[in-house]
Parts: structure tokens; sequence; C-alpha cells
């Protein structure tokens, strides 16, 4: 078979993304577009966020659009998903002790909005999934708290103007380190589950 000629696992393409001289460039996430002619890759270089656009089939560059935080400090992007349209990237991460997410036109690397999320203390956001529908986006991550320590905290936003909809806070039986590594949400939209590491 064609399948069988070219080889199972057998490399079609490597693209390299380079930043500033001596910056660290890395990358964290990766989520092709519905149509799977594009795939984006999110991350870092320098003290920015990072996102990259390629051609599925060839890893030519599309496009690659940067964010910088406030103050020019340390942005750092840890996750990305695509609308089910296709027409819009969303990236979270940690931004200067807030969340930080950014929608992109697929297309051309535009950006569309960016919003800030910042609770009690500093805060880093680790995931974000898009509702079946495309309307909402749903961020999920650490933020210390007041007096609990660390919480879980996820965010909703209006996937197309960036307005926050809604924060909800958790904050585990032990009232202390309560950290968020994923989010999801169900098939129909009504509900988002959110899990990570809590203690006790």
């Amino acid at each position: 078979s064609a399948l069988a000629a070219r080889g199972h696992g057998s490399q079609l393409w490597a693209s390299r993304f380079n930043g500033p001289p001596s910056t660290g460039d890395f990358a964290r996430a990766v989520a092709a577009g519905p149509g799977g002619a594009t795939v984006f890759i999110t991350g870092g270089a320098g003290q920015d966020y990072v996102t990259v656009a390629y051609n599925a089939a060839t890893g030519a560059q599309r496009w690659a659009s940067r964010y910088s935080g406030p103050a020019s400090g340390d942005d750092e992007a840890n996750s990305l998903a695509v609308s089910p349209d296709g027409a819009a990237v969303f990236v979270t991460g940690t931004s200067q002790g807030d969340y930080a997410t950014v929608a992109y036109n697929a297309a051309t690397g535009a950006q569309l909005w960016a919003s800030r999320y910042h609770g009690p203390a500093n805060d880093g956001a680790d995931a974000l999934a898009v509702s079946p529908d495309g309307a909402t986006v749903y961020v999920t991550g650490t933020s210390r708290a007041a007096t609990s320590g660390l919480d879980y905290a996820t965010v909703a936003y209006n996937a197309a103007t960036g307005a926050q909809l809604w924060v909800s806070r958790y904050n585990g039986p032990a009232n202390g380190a309560d950290q968020a590594s994923s989010v999801a949400v169900s098939s129909g939209g009504a509900t988002v589950f959110v899990t990570g590491t809590s203690r006790g």
C-alpha cells in the first residue's frame, strides 16, 4: 500500500522557529485546525508568547504572532485551542503573575483580543478549552488565594470579544495547594470539567 511504501512514522517535514538570539525559544502546545490544513504551535521566545501557524502538508510557516504583557515582563504561553469553525486560535498562559488569554485570527495571525485575570495574588493558567458551539473559551490554572494557599481558578470568556463571563475557584479540603492542570467541555456545552492536584 502507499502507507506501507512511505513507512509508518516516517518524517514528513520539520520546521523550526528561531526567536531573538539567546532567548531560549520553547514550544508548549500544538493543535490542528478542523480542516487539517494548518497546524498551530504556541510557547515562548524571549519574554513573550509566540504562536506560529504552519501549512500542515509542507511545514511552511504561514504566520507568527507575539504577545507581550504590560511592562515587557515574563510571558509564557502554555495551552492552545482552535475554534470549531477554524476561524480563531486561542492561547493562554502566565503573564507577569496573571492569566493572559489571547485570540488570533487563524488565517492571518492578527490579534483579536487579549484578556487578563488577576486573583488575590499570583496566577498561572495551564489549560484552555473551547465550547462546542465556539461561543465560550474556558481557561483554568492555579491562583494564589489570600488565606488558603493555592486554588484552582477557572475563567470563562466570550470567544468573540474576550469579555469575562464568570470565575469559579476551588479550594480543597486541606486548605492547601490546589493546582488545576486540564479542562474539558461536555459535548452539549452545558458542563465544564476541571482536574488537577489537590492537597489532601
